[in-house]
């Protein structure tokens, strides 16, 4: 079985085109809504006042369980080709897969607002890394359970990059960069 996991707040438009881009290609999604009352699919209620985006993964990841699940931000739209494309890397012993991360090719960065992981892996978010990094803490774990693979021309639509960090986040992404620097920079 293949699953989506995608949390979502406040973006109704732009998760209901997500969702359509990536339903076709999985039994479920599953979205983890930070109270909203436009969500499809599996819905996991998450009400905390501040969201972590960590523990929203996590929680899809947990209804998931072994199986192929693909973790999207509510404003990306993925290609009709993007879970096949992401699963034959799974299947061939990956613990992780995206494409590039800004659609830039020579990257070896997980695009982390569009990737893919083997459940079996049980690979999960450091939920202390409340907004940012927690993609590329992923990406360290992955290496480690068996490699992560950026597929070069694998591109992603993301639509809205970086605006909720930029803004109301700014301060937690920089506590998150300062522990995930500490923590795991120099674990590769």
């Amino acid at each position: 079985m293949r699953f989506a996991v995608i949390p979502t707040h406040n973006r109704p438009d732009d998760y209901r085109d997500a969702v359509a881009a990536i339903s076709p290609q999985v039994d479920d999604v599953i979205t983890v809504a930070h109270r909203c009352e436009y969500a499809a699919g599996t819905v996991v209620e998450y009400a905390p006042e501040s969201p972590n985006i960590s523990a929203m993964w996590n929680l899809g990841l947990e209804l998931a369980g072994d199986h192929h699940v693909a973790i999207l931000n509510d404003d990306v739209i993925v290609p009709p080709n993007w879970f096949d494309e992401v699963a034959r890397r799974l299947d061939a012993g990956a613990a992780g897969a995206s494409g590039p991360r800004c659609n830039e090719p020579s990257t070896q960065c997980i695009a982390g607002y569009a990737f893919a992981l083997d459940g079996a892996k049980r690979i999960r978010a450091d939920e202390r890394l409340v907004w940012w990094y927690s993609d590329d803490q992923i990406q360290r774990c992955c290496e480690q359970a068996g490699g992560f693979k950026v597929i070069p021309d694998l591109f992603v639509e993301h639509r809205y990059p970086n605006s909720t960090t930029n803004g109301q986040l700014a301060e937690q992404a920089a506590r998150d960069q300062d522990l995930y620097l500490r923590e795991y920079h120099n674990a590769r």
